[in-house]
């Protein structure tokens, strides 16, 4: 059972069945596919299908064989995404956003840059929409709206 509010998080992401896995997977391919994905169209799909594989089915998101279930229930087609994983199309894009993420001082992902600051790991929505209200107010002159 996961602690709060790792639980909050998941059930407002729908991971309604997420579980802390057993395993840790190494998700270079996981990451490369999902690059691949966005000039598909089918991110979003993909994208959940990698963490309901992952946090629900604990499954390992490195192997070949996960990736190509998740990737056909996203409508992807597996031949071609196969054929970018071993050919590595997408590590160098995957590597340079890693070397970026650690250059601004990123410790773990999810990871979010907003106005310059860096947020690690899961945000509430509520958190999400905090942040973006003082970004806004501050972008508009206002100062921090939460200060008032």
């Amino acid at each position: 059972m996961l602690s709060e509010p790792l639980r909050t998080y998941a059930n407002e992401m729908g991971l309604t069945n997420m579980k802390r896995s057993p395993l840790v997977s190494y998700s270079l391919k996981a990451l490369e596919a999902t690059e691949y994905a966005k000039g598909t169209g089918k991110v979003e799909a993909f994208h959940q299908g990698v963490y309901r594989a992952y946090w629900e089915k604990q499954q390992d998101i490195g192997r070949n064989e996960v990736l190509a279930e998740v990737a056909q229930e996203a409508g992807l087609e597996w031949d071609p995404l196969r054929q970018a994983l071993e050919a590595q199309t997408y590590l160098r894009p995957v590597v340079e956003q890693f070397q970026q993420g650690m250059s601004l001082g990123f410790t773990g992902i999810p990871a979010f840059l907003v106005e310059g600051i860096p947020m690690v790991g899961l945000q509430t929505l509520e958190t999400l929409r905090m942040v973006a209200k003082r970004v806004l107010a501050r972008r508009e002159g206002k100062g921090d709206p939460e200060a008032h």
